[in-house]
């Protein structure tokens, strides 16, 4: 089995980013209401999706800007997959 490395999490942070951006267009195009009729769960969904896009467009870079210097100071892992091997075992009695 191959090792999770840092080339794996820069993919990981840029699917992340596809997905939120996609999520954000989706938002943008919905009606939120009059200005007398906001609903505030879009209000609410709209502004922790910008959150969230800031902080994985902040994290991309990061990783991208100091690539190098984390991944000479940073050794793979291999990925956690207890969960997959608990429900083979809970499958299989």
């Amino acid at each position: 089995m191959s090792r999770y490395n840092l080339n794996d999490v820069q993919c990981d942070v840029g699917c992340l980013k596809h997905l939120i951006n996609a999520i954000q267009q989706t938002i943008d195009d919905v009606d939120f209401g009059t200005a007398e009729n906001r609903n505030p769960h879009l209000e609410q969904a709209d502004g922790l999706i910008r959150i969230a896009r800031d902080l994985v467009i902040t994290l991309d870079g990061k990783i991208d800007t100091h690539f190098n210097e984390i991944g000479s100071t940073t050794s793979g892992r291999l990925p956690d997959t207890s969960h997959v091997h608990a429900r083979e075992e809970a499958r299989n009695g």
